[in-house]
């Protein structure tokens, strides 16, 4: 940090180590006395000269790259502008000429390289002036040398200051001379770049209002859910559809189960039940008004919540990974179990299904048989007449025809050839792309979940 003193306190500070690599180099003897130090613009140099010394003049200020955007404006809580300091950071650019009387012995014309080449030394032996360096010079007990400068706060800047000489072009410096000392004829002289002053200003802000509530703090180990496996992973449909969810960490102080239905975590079910902390039980919820709509793909998660706020409510707290099961058909009785080419059967499917949904049965693996869910008999008889005028017999015995919302599918059983018959095949419905479970066809519980029809020649 520093004040509108820290540019001025540099110049004084860069003008007293050069006082004192003189006073402790130079040994010349000079009719004149010690030579001065001063910090003039070049102007402002005598002419012709009436004494020996060192000139070091400021003449170009920069802003420093790294400190652009060091201290932007704030928002307070209620969204106004607020800026309680303003800092800046510059550069600095000198320019140390050295100079002495005009005088014929060759002696004295090198005396004001002999200044230059003592104050080059100077300014590398303190290239970096350090916050300690700073504090010792400028409270060092002769404080005098530092009079006009005394409420200067440099030293409590945070970046060190950096002294580095500068290449200048005989251009450049015949630019500087030319416009800054017109009457005064060139001198030897060296550009050095001092980096970075920070100038620093302080506003008075209005204290923020005390808290009236201190803020709750939780604190919790979680223990994150992780779901393994899902059986069965294709669930039959029913009014209340069990899942058995297998994995770590299930059983939480109140567990909640997630079906992506973008309920509020209030209203999520919970598990039927908890066996451990790896094994629990859950039923998905179906909508019955939805009907077959609750067919297909779901997922799940398990949500351990956290109660917090005045007063306590549930909040989202650890989610376990999304794992994904199926909801399918379910085909609740066959009213015959032996028919024939040609006769009806009627299958009875949960959930109902309605007009416009899409429903097939496969007997076997013959064609499936689509069945058409219309919303009335006027329906019915108005394709039956279509197909007979376009007198087309393959379609006529692999679609039938039914009035929804309904759970019995009538369909009819199509002809097949003769090596056919005499055998028994599985039966599945598929409503809207959704079939009912399959299993293996060698597992001992396949008759128990998809039943079967023998098709004979006649009954």
């Amino acid at each position: 940090m520093g004040n509108f003193n820290s540019i001025a306190s540099v110049t004084r500070i860069l003008t007293y180590l050069l006082e004192e690599g003189l006073n402790k180099e130079i040994r010349l003897e000079r009719l004149a006395g010690q030579p001065s130090v001063t910090s003039k613009p070049l102007n402002e140099i005598p002419n012709p000269l009436t004494g020996d010394g060192l000139n070091l003049f400021l003449f170009q200020v920069n802003p420093n790259t790294a400190y652009r955007n060091f201290d932007l404006p704030r928002r307070d809580s209620g969204g106004a502008m607020i800026r309680n300091s303003v800092s800046l950071g510059v550069d600095l650019h000198y320019l140390l000429t050295s100079y002495c009387k005009q005088e014929q012995d060759e002696a004295s014309r090198l005396y004001d390289q002999m200044l230059l080449a003592n104050a080059l030394l100077t300014l590398e032996e303190y290239s970096i002036l350090t916050s300690e360096t700073l504090a010792n010079l400028l409270l060092r007990e002769d404080r005098e040398a530092f009079e006009e400068i005394a409420s200067t706060d440099l030293h409590k800047q945070v970046e060190s200051i950096r002294i580095s000489m500068q290449n200048l072009s005989i251009d450049d410096s015949t630019k500087i001379w030319s416009s800054l000392a017109k009457d005064t004829p060139y001198r030897t002289s060296v550009v050095y770049l001092v980096s970075v002053v920070t100038l620093d200003k302080k506003y008075a802000v209005a204290p923020p209002l005390p808290v009236q509530k201190p803020a709750a703090i939780y604190v919790r180990q979680h223990r994150i859910p992780k779901i393994t496996s899902i059986n069965p992973t294709h669930v039959e449909y029913s009014l209340e559809p069990r899942i058995t969810i297998s994995g770590i960490n299930l059983d939480g102080q109140d567990v909640r189960l997630d079906f992506g239905d973008n309920v509020p975590i209030t209203e999520m079910p919970k598990p039927s039940s908890i066996r451990n902390s790896s094994t629990l039980i859950a039923v998905t919820p179906v909508d019955p008004d939805k009907r077959s709509s609750n067919l297909g793909l779901k997922t799940v998660r398990v949500i351990d919540p956290m109660m917090m706020g005045e007063p306590k409510v549930e909040h989202k707290g650890v989610e376990s990974n999304i794992a994904v099961f199926e909801l399918v058909p379910k085909i609740e009785e066959i009213n015959i179990t032996q028919v024939s080419p040609g006769s009806f059967i009627t299958i009875t499917v949960s959930p109902m299904v309605v007009p416009k949904d899409v429903v097939n049965v496969f007997v076997g693996t013959f064609r499936p048989i689509r069945v058409d869910i219309v919303e009335s008999e006027e329906e019915i008889t108005e394709e039956e007449e279509e197909e007979e005028e376009e007198e087309v017999e393959e379609v006529r015995e692999s679609r039938s025809t039914v009035v929804g919302p309904t759970n019995h599918l009538v369909l009819r059983i199509p002809e097949l050839p003769s090596q056919y018959l005499n055998h028994s095949y599985p039966v599945r419905v598929q409503i809207t792309s959704v079939p009912t479970v399959e299993k293996n066809i060698e597992s001992q519980n396949y008759n128990k979940i998809i039943p079967f029809i023998e098709i004979v020649s006649s009954v």
